[in-house]
């Protein structure tokens, strides 16, 4: 539907689309974030080294990966005997909401920011880790929110952390304008 292209991707961290047209119709929500690891293992018969997330198996020519994927907050274990674990990650903030909408027709908000995005590789310490994913931007006819942060916590001293994008300016501008984001999660 029309609606639901407005809207950004749950697990994508794009922005939701701003209001629209003679009715100043549209302000999608935001799309939420996404905390992803891949590590190796030594074919596609082993088992996962951790649980949490969605698990997803692949083959290469010569040995296995396995990814754990985020879409929203939870938590990643990893066993003592199986760590500490060398990890690629992604780790994308919540999308931003489309911008709210005017009272004068066919003057619709701007679309909302995509989340930060982090790719890296990193050690992952044994343990029970609460991983955060941020929300999408929520939108409504008279309102308009930033995504959420979104942070991968590999050991007690390495976070990775992103923040979510900013929100589309509403109209009328410049009383209504949109929210920024930065590279500096808190």
């Amino acid at each position: 539907s029309t609606q639901r292209l407005l809207r950004g991707q749950p697990g994508t961290g794009g922005g939701g689309g701003g209001s629209y047209g003679p009715t100043n119709t549209g302000r999608g929500n935001g799309g939420s974030g996404v905390v992803a690891v891949r590590y190796q293992i030594g074919n596609i018969t082993a088992t996962a080294k951790a649980t949490g997330g969605n698990v997803l198996y692949f083959n290469t020519p010569t040995f296995g990966k396995v990814i754990h994927s985020f879409i929203s907050s939870g938590t990643f274990d990893l066993p003592a005997a199986n760590g500490p674990l060398a990890v690629d990650y992604v780790v994308c903030g919540g999308g931003g909401s489309g911008g709210a909408v005017s009272e004068v027709p066919n003057h619709g908000g701007g679309g909302g920011g995509a989340g930060g995005y982090r790719t890296g590789t990193t050690t992952i310490a044994p343990g029970t880790h609460s991983w955060l994913v941020g929300a999408g931007g929520a939108a409504s006819r008279t309102t308009e929110s930033p995504g959420g942060e979104t942070r991968l916590v590999a050991s007690p001293t390495v976070t990775i952390a992103v923040l979510g994008g900013g929100n589309g300016g509403g109209n009328p501008a410049p009383t209504n304008k949109g929210a920024d984001s930065s590279d500096t999660p808190t």
